[in-house]
């Protein structure tokens, strides 16, 4: 009896294994494929914000950032 369940957990170990590994690849390449498609869309966001407004060429970009601004403002 103790044989058959350690035989058994251990089918059961390795099924899990077998199983849950190709579905993590699965789940990190849909992650990644997701995340480089957002990154896109942040960047050309980022770059049409830039365009409309840009700030002064002598300005640091977190004294154009508006809550950088007041918590960081010394003037």
């Amino acid at each position: 009896m103790r044989l058959d369940q350690t035989l058994g957990a251990g089918i059961l170990w390795i099924l899990g294994d077998v199983i849950g590994v190709p579905f993590l690849v699965v789940l990190m390449r849909a992650l990644s494929v997701h995340e480089r498609v957002r990154a896109r869309e942040v960047d050309v966001e980022l770059d049409v914000d830039l365009d409309e407004d840009s700030p002064p060429a002598s300005t640091l970009w977190w004294q154009t950032d508006p809550e950088l601004r007041e918590r960081f403002d010394r003037h």
